[in-house]
């Protein structure tokens, strides 16, 4: 509903059908769950019997000559479609944990502020409970739940469970028959951290955790033809095992993904980083349409380039503030705005990775063999003096210039994109190289509607007011700074959730993505604040992250089911048992 549906309401409804206007128009309000389920004057909008014969669907598809809807013509049918198969399906509701907030209600950005995730991380005690079972802090806070619940935790798994758990955990393999004898005959106090310490310096670890970033980061190998191609995704992914691997401190592995290029003394290599947004997904723009049609296509991926980043490291829902302010969390239409000056700022290209002098020459030598090539394939007889010339020219270049024939990776430029009208019904780019934009507020999420210009900046409710302007080219690193400095918290607390999700099968928040009002609270929120805290003094170090949690009691317990427990914790919330996966 909030990704499909409601956008379209917002789009073609909401201007007759909002909290404010809904009692002039047929007493029917479009823009809460309440007042769709209520309907109008006309009564209800949906028939369960019949759903093509529901007052909504009928006034949509122009089948009543009295009731047309939206008056000015008839949605397009790709809309139309997901509108009817919303009303086929039941037209389901969600059950909303915050109420939605009308059109005319102002956000509170002073309360928003005041909400558990977008705290800074603060240090907590640990419960004073004496258990042998307590091997670190994280069984500490455990053990305070389950007794809170009057549950008790559960024996450990034996050697060969916890074995085989820990190495598809850490590697995504299973144990070696030595490796299992190994561990088995270890009777050395320390055998269990020795097993852990020897995963996490396995090349593997890396190839296996890099998988799982390579899944938020939405990852491919291939795309359509019509497509920018991705036929070099494999330098981002090889990044990520690399980084994965030497351990790179969260923090800067954020940093990277979004501004490697903007941070002096960025070696090379790391500029496959970029890859994050360098290898977002392009739609097809059909030049020979109208700017109207272009310009929501260009704005179509600078959203989905927000969503990554915004639901990816701050497990926020930014784009829910496309067409209107965000329905449940503090962030505004000017805020999306602001973030998406950044975006449209960068432009993706692609570039060797060589020291910053060496790439125009480079560039320019790839592009006089581009030509070269193309000159020699017009050549019927390759024999001929002429085509021998032409491979003795491209055979110096390689010579003059031996780095052009390195991959050159996805990254991003400093450059600014307007779609401009050509001639009397055509559509050009114009892009403005080193020139960053700041956009309007697109009126409802139209392009073709622009309302006030919103600096580049970071989101209101994560930063003291008033609010920092970008200042320094489209602001990328500007922005990851910000991140870094004032949601410190809130991006330690996702990334810590994912990294349990993964050893667990579920995270402490259940909606890994969305910290937000509608997300879910946490079931051990003392453990999370710890774990965050920690995590962030410990110089974001990812691998201790695995090895605190790897090492804890909580991890080693059996999976064993056990009547008394489950009957209190049905779905193991507090984790009185280590949960089954399938493999």
């Amino acid at each position: 509903f909030e990704s499909q549906i409601r956008p379209i309401l917002a789009k073609r409804c909401y201007e007759c059908h909002s909290s404010e206007t809904g009692e002039k128009n047929g007493a029917l309000v479009l823009e809460t769950a309440e007042g769709i389920a209520s309907g109008g004057s006309r009564g209800v909008m949906f028939s369960a019997e019949a759903p093509d014969a529901g007052l909504l669907f009928q006034a949509l598809n122009y089948s009543d000559t009295d009731l047309q809807m939206p008056p000015d013509g008839k949605l397009p049918d790709d809309e139309l479609a997901v509108l009817k198969k919303w009303i086929d399906a039941g037209a389901v509701l969600p059950e909303y944990k915050a109420k939605p907030r009308s059109s005319h209600t102002q956000i509170d950005f002073d309360t928003g502020r005041q909400f558990w995730s977008f705290q800074r991380p603060t240090k907590t005690s640990l419960p004073e409970i004496q258990d042998a079972w307590i091997r670190n802090s994280i069984d500490a806070f455990v053990l305070q739940r389950l007794h809170e619940q009057q549950l008790t935790h559960s024996p450990d798994a034996d050697r060969q469970t916890w074995l085989r758990r820990v190495t598809f955990d850490a590697v995504g393999l299973p144990p070696t028959p030595d490796e299992l004898h190994a561990f088995i005959a270890d009777e050395s106090s320390d055998a269990y951290e020795q097993v852990v310490d020897r995963l996490l310096a396995s090349p593997q670890f890396g190839e296996r955790w890099a998988r799982v970033w390579l899944d938020l980061a939405r990852y491919t190998d291939f795309t359509p033809d019509w497509q920018s191609p991705t036929d070099r995704g494999w330098m981002y992914r090889d990044w990520v095992v690399r980084a994965m691997n030497e351990n790179r401190p969260f923090d800067d592995f954020l940093r990277l993904q979004l501004a490697a290029d903007l941070i002096p003394d960025t070696p090379p290599e790391d500029l496959a980083a970029l890859g994050f947004l360098g290898l977002s997904p392009t739609y097809w723009k059909e030049l020979k349409l109208a700017p109207s049609v272009i310009e929501q296509i260009v704005a179509d991926e600078w959203d989905e380039r927000i969503d990554a980043v915004s639901r990816t490291f701050l497990g926020l829902t930014v784009s829910c503030a496309r067409c209107h302010d965000h329905k449940f969390d503090p962030i505004s239409t000017k805020d999306y705005y602001a973030f998406a000056g950044v975006i449209a700022s960068s432009q993706l290209e692609e570039r060797p990775l060589v020291s910053e002098d060496k790439v125009a020459a480079i560039k320019a030598a790839r592009k006089s063999i581009d030509e070269l090539d193309a000159k020699l394939k017009k050549i019927t007889d390759q024999q001929t003096p002429e085509a021998a010339e032409i491979r003795a020219s491209i055979e110096q270049l390689r010579t003059a210039n031996p780095d052009v024939i390195k991959p050159w990776a996805h990254v991003l430029r400093e450059a600014s994109v307007y779609v401009k009208p050509e001639g009397s019904d055509g559509t050009k780019l114009e892009y403005r190289e080193a020139e960053p934009r700041d956009l309007p507020v697109f009126q409802r999420g139209n392009p073709s509607n622009p309302g006030e210009i919103v600096p580049r900046r970071f989101l209101t409710v994560l930063q003291p007011e008033p609010a920092e302007i970008f200042q320094h080219g489209s602001g990328r690193r500007e922005l990851a700074e910000s991140m870094l400095q004032h949601s410190s918290g809130l991006i330690a607390r996702v990334i810590v959730n994912r990294i349990w999700h993964q050893h667990f099968g579920a995270g402490l928040v259940k909606t890994p993505s969305d910290f937000g009002a509608q997300g879910d609270r946490p079931t051990h929120p003392e453990l999370l604040e710890h774990l965050a805290h920690e995590f962030v003094t410990h110089h974001w170090d990812l691998k201790w992250l695995h090895r605190k949690i790897l090492l804890a009691s909580t991890y080693r317990q059996s999976s064993s089911y056990r009547e008394d427990a489950a009957n209190i914790d049905p779905a193991n919330e507090f984790l009185w048992r280590m949960n089954r996966r399938r493999l």
